[in-house]
């Protein structure tokens, strides 16, 4: 168990003092360890940077002392405490808290995660890593294994991910699994109890999230779409963009939480806000890669370089994030996902279903789509969404590709 105190200390800084017990039967680390495990997101919460630890043990367990400064920036400093021991081995802690500017006071949220696939399983990593007690399922087990010996604890069903949760995320392909996995028998809303929440970070389509939200109301709880973008490297490294619509307070709420997954959280409005510019957002980014096809084919069948085009372009005012995989994806033939085909066509379609509903023309999204889908037809939905472009380069004879 852990617990934090904090004492005065000289020119306004605090000091904190962060005491875990830990039995002696656990394997044995080095305490730089235990400075990577209490890190936590420098944009919200104190930053460690270095530690002072001092070694109790009594009857088969030892108490691991840490001492901090916290000065006015929000950094913490390790105290100069006589009897310091660096460089030791010691033990791993079984659990600790460590008090944050932004966290709740340091109370760890009860986190419930359904879906650790390619994006799900970064951002239920970097949820762990703030100090959260988290609770995965997915319908491969195998995919959780990291987290799990990470120390996450495994649900045997989406309700019991739910029962065991004060607010869930889901991360899955697409709308009818969100759907099926919230509402469907054993779902997380048969699980869950009035006054927690409930946030999609798929791709989802306003309508979906409504119907969620209907259930959701009828038990108390509240629902927010909050889709993602950034890609699986954005959630490894935690610098996606969360747009999240919904309840306001309950974003507020659970802001530190999203603050882990992404850097760029922000507020889009009333429920569906969040989905809708999601949808936005990938109908831009994957309509442009559709364009970007014709346009380098053309510009190499007129012989010049591919290289030479990207570098031209990148400086110039046609310089688009769509070209940023160039290099390391479609130049060197690497199609691997990623972001694939399959969800590229989904997001695409959804675009275009919502602007069908709201009355809107959309002729370039609708031969964007169009692209998509013979890529599908094609076998190659399960490649990265960038290997559309191979449908223009058969149609034109051309590879996008700098020569040898």
């Amino acid at each position: 168990s852990g617990a934090v105190a904090g004492a005065g200390a000289d020119s306004g800084s605090k000091s904190l003092l962060v005491q875990a017990d830990a039995p002696t039967t656990t394997r044995k680390t080095n305490p730089n360890m235990i400075v990577r495990f209490l890190r936590l997101r420098q944009s919200k919460f104190m930053t460690i940077l270095r530690t002072g630890i001092r070694i109790h043990k009594s009857r088969g367990t030892q108490t691991i002392v840490l001492y901090f400064t916290l000065d006015s920036s929000q950094r913490i400093q390790a105290s100069p405490l006589p009897r310091l021991r660096r460089g030791r081995m010691i033990q791993v802690l079984n659990a600790i808290t460590v008090l944050t500017t932004e966290n709740q006071g340091g109370i760890a949220v009860k986190v419930g995660f359904i879906g650790v696939g390619f994006m799900g399983r970064h951002m239920a990593r970097n949820i762990l890593k703030g100090g959260h007690d988290l609770t995965v399922f997915d319908i491969n087990k195998d995919a959780a294994e990291e987290l799990l010996s990470l120390g996450a604890t495994w649900a045997a069903s989406p309700r019991a991910a739910a029962e065991a949760s004060e607010v869930v995320f889901t991360s899955l392909p697409r709308p009818q699994d969100v759907e099926e996995v919230t509402t469907g028998e054993g779902g997380l809303m048969s699980g869950m109890s009035s006054g927690t929440a409930y946030f999609d970070l798929s791709t989802t389509d306003p309508s979906t999230i409504k119907r969620i939200a209907e259930a959701g109301n009828a038990r108390g709880v509240q629902v927010l779409d909050a889709p993602v973008s950034g890609g699986t490297g954005g959630a490894e490294a935690a610098t996606l963009c969360v747009m999240v619509g919904g309840d306001k307070d309950t974003y507020d709420k659970f802001k530190p939480v999203l603050d882990l997954i992404g850097d760029k959280a922000m507020y889009c409005g009333g429920l569906g806000s969040g989905a809708v510019s999601k949808i936005v957002n990938n109908l831009i980014g994957l309509s442009v890669g559709v364009l970007l096809s014709e346009a380098f084919t053309m510009g190499i069948k007129a012989g010049v370089d591919a290289q030479t085009l990207f570098e031209a372009v990148s400086g110039s005012s046609g310089n688009t994030t769509s070209m940023r995989s160039f290099p390391n994806g479609i130049f060197q033939r690497n199609f691997e996902p990623g972001f694939q085909v399959d969800l590229a066509a989904k997001d695409v379609g959804l675009a275009t279903q919502l602007g069908r509903d709201l009355r809107v023309p959309m002729e370039m999204s609708n031969i964007a789509q169009q692209r998509y889908i013979v890529a599908q037809n094609k076998g190659w939905g399960r490649l990265a969404a960038g290997a559309v472009a191979r449908v223009q380069e058969e149609r034109s004879g051309v590879e996008i590709k700098p020569n040898e």
